[in-house]
């Protein structure tokens, strides 16, 4: 064959070649639409079976040889709700990954989204059934085989990245929720995703407020990682929508940065950092203080570490509050058993930065309060609930040439002097009174019964002159109780804590009470701002002792008719059995004498004043622990003790002298 012959024999290979893949793509296109046509069938047929509801997707076609356009989309709940629509969707499909048999979105455009959600209460939504699944496949797998955590939050994460397209552009998505008659709308103009730039522009409305508030950032698919942010327009604040009205949190932030990066697995261990951080948070809650709360700055820095059954928070990892930055490490194990691990510590840090980070509306007394120095801060909480004798609980603050400067609104030296006391029930001014010489009813600590001082220590605080503040031992005990009881059956504060929440704090149940609470203790006893004789005499001439009876010398003459310095053993055990609940006093007695149980107790009590050598052994010997009621109290005994007769008992007192140039009106 000649050079020429090959020439026609090579063109007509070409030729015919050509023919064939015309006519294999002429038979793909034909085919394929009846293959997408089955496959829409299938999935409207297979979603029926296995969820109830119905998928309904009016028309699919391919607009192009790789791009399939969705029409007319709709999905109702088996009782007919209509819970989603879409006008349309285009996909088109990346070619290499079609190659190996891989079917992954290159770019997805969509139009007229709509997501319609009712919820009325926990059984009655339009939504829940689609978390139901057929349950008539063979679980033995599932019982047989464990699904470690790692596996389901990687393969979730992984999941998402892999489906996510290069492309993304949605036009008109409206997120529509009915929770209880009041009704949020998200509405989306347009979201898109283009050589991973996020760009979305949203509104809210709610049935408090609308909100108009940008998304933007970077998401990067094949490295597994997004940076977004989340800001309002215009620099318009954004509240969580829903929190006031579902649970009484309001909320409000200026911007808020998250990013996600560093997802990777090794062998039975998923790692991954997350970042966030917001520049000026705003929270109010009933629950948390009775202010707004400011933080001016937060941010995080975690490295997380995520096993089979348990959650590790790297100790490198950091978080900031303003000025202060401390580290954070932690652990949660979930099986064989849950136990959790915190780690927390603060370099030194400059006393005025400290004190300027706290979050405004939550530390009230300190306000305007001057120092200098610097701080530490360390905390450890272990947690095993397989071995709650394990449990560790410490906490310090340790100070370095620390000093006050200068007091803010309140003067922490207060109680060294006289002072006005005020006690305030649900909002109302119960009674006021002068704590001081110069009020009758103040009682010197040398003036009242021993058995009544030893008494109270014995049953409040058998540290109190030797601690700080604060007895970590108590504390630790009474979390280990409470996990145990699985309810709040023990509190773990000092004379010193129950003494500032009375004089500096009001009585209200706040979490913002809790923590300057502790602060103030830590102020006025590490400081030594206040003698702890001088501390002691206050709590005793302040603290309550029944429906409106305030201090030990009223007491006195309440139950006994005598002066705090008369009181026996008996009489001391049973005034300081009362000071946990002193409104509930007749629930001690039956008839009027103390119940079996109660004297039992004072029996207890007085072995351990008798064992600390308080008292001599003689004088518990044959001690029965019954009292004799003498005073006012006595007639009150026959009353049905309830909350509201109690209400009805107490009443406004005005105890201050004559002379004192405050009165009640001018307060």
């Amino acid at each position: 064959m000649n050079q020429q012959d090959r020439r026609i024999w090579m063109r007509r290979i070409v030729r015919g070649t050509g023919l064939l893949l015309a006519g294999l793509l002429i038979l793909y296109f034909i085919v394929r639409q009846q293959q997408l046509a089955r496959a829409v069938t299938m999935v409207e047929n297979r979603f029926h079976q296995r969820m109830g509801g119905v998928l309904d997707i009016h028309e699919a076609r391919f607009s192009n040889w790789r791009t399939a356009e969705l029409s007319g989309i709709s999905l109702q709940s088996p009782s007919g709700d209509t819970l989603f629509t879409l006008d349309r969707m285009a996909v088109k499909i990346r070619f290499w990954p079609l190659l190996t048999g891989r079917v992954l979105p290159a770019s997805v455009t969509m139009e007229g989204g709509m997501v319609n959600l009712i919820y009325c209460d926990s059984l009655e939504t339009n939504y829940l059934w689609l978390t139901s699944r057929d349950t008539t496949v063979a679980s033995t797998t599932r019982t047989n085989q464990d699904v470690h955590l790692n596996d389901r939050i990687g393969s979730m994460i992984d999941q998402v990245f892999r489906w996510l397209p290069d492309q993304v552009d949605w036009q008109d998505l409206t997120i529509r929720l009915d929770y209880v008659g009041n009704i949020y709308q998200l509405t989306a103009d347009q979201v898109s995703l283009d050589k991973g730039a996020v760009q979305a522009r949203f509104s809210l409305v709610s049935p408090l407020l609308d909100q108009h508030g940008v998304v933007s950032g970077t998401l990067d698919r094949r490295n597994r990682q997004f940076d977004l942010t989340l800001s309002g327009q215009d620099g318009q604040y954004l509240t969580l929508p829903g929190a006031y009205e579902m649970g009484g949190l309001w909320t409000a932030l200026a911007d808020a940065r998250l990013s996600l990066s560093g997802f990777r697995t090794s062998g039975r261990q998923l790692s991954v950092h997350i970042d966030g951080r917001t520049d000026r948070l705003l929270i109010a809650h009933p629950r948390l203080a009775d202010t707004l709360i400011t933080l001016p700055l937060l941010a995080m820095n975690t490295a997380w570490r995520i096993g089979a059954h348990d959650i590790d928070l790297d100790s490198t990892s950091t978080w900031t509050i303003d000025q202060v930055t401390g580290r954070i490490g932690g652990s949660l194990r979930l099986d064989p058993g849950r136990a959790l691990a915190m780690q927390v510590r603060i370099p030194p840090v400059p006393a005025p930065a400290f004190f300027a980070s706290l979050p405004g509306g939550m530390f009230g007394q300190l306000e305007g309060l001057q120092t200098e120095g610097s701080l530490t801060y360390s905390f450890d909480l272990y947690i095993d609930e397989n071995d709650l004798d394990k449990t560790v609980l410490h906490s310090r603050l340790t100070p370095d040439r620390f000093r006050i400067i200068q007091y803010g609104k309140t003067d922490l030296r207060m109680m060294n002097g006289s002072f006005l006391h005020q006690v305030y029930e649900d909002d109302r001014l119960a009674a006021q009174f002068l704590v001081g010489p110069e009020n009758p009813d103040f009682t010197p600590l040398e003036s009242i019964s021993p058995f009544l001082r030893d008494a109270i220590l014995t049953c409040e605080d058998p540290s109190f002159f030797s601690h700080r503040g604060f007895l970590e031992e108590a504390m630790r005990e009474s979390l280990i109780q409470n996990i145990r009881e699985k309810r709040f059956a023990r509190g773990g504060s000092t004379i010193s804590m129950q003494l500032v929440k009375n004089v500096f704090l009001n009585r209200k149940k706040f979490l913002a009470r809790k923590v300057q609470e502790i602060l103030l203790v830590w102020l006025i006893e590490g400081q030594r701002l206040t003698s702890k004789e001088r501390m002691f005499e206050v709590y005793l001439n302040l603290i309550e002792w029944g429906p409106g009876i305030y201090g030990v010398r009223q007491a006195a003459q309440f139950y006994f008719r005598k002066s705090p310095a008369e009181l026996d053993l008996a009489e001391a055990i049973f005034l300081a059995s009362i000071v946990p609940k002193p409104k509930k006093y007749r629930w001690y007695f039956e008839g009027d004498q103390l119940r079996p149980q109660w004297q039992d107790f004072n029996r207890f009590i007085a072995n351990r004043m008798a064992s600390r050598g308080l008292i001599p052994p003689v004088d518990s010997t044959g001690f029965t622990g019954q009292i004799t009621l003498l005073g006012p109290a006595a007639s009150t005994l026959s009353i049905p003790d309830s909350t509201g007769m109690d209400s009805l008992l107490i009443q406004p007192l005005d105890l201050l002298p004559a002379d004192w140039p405050i009165t009640q009106d001018s307060l």
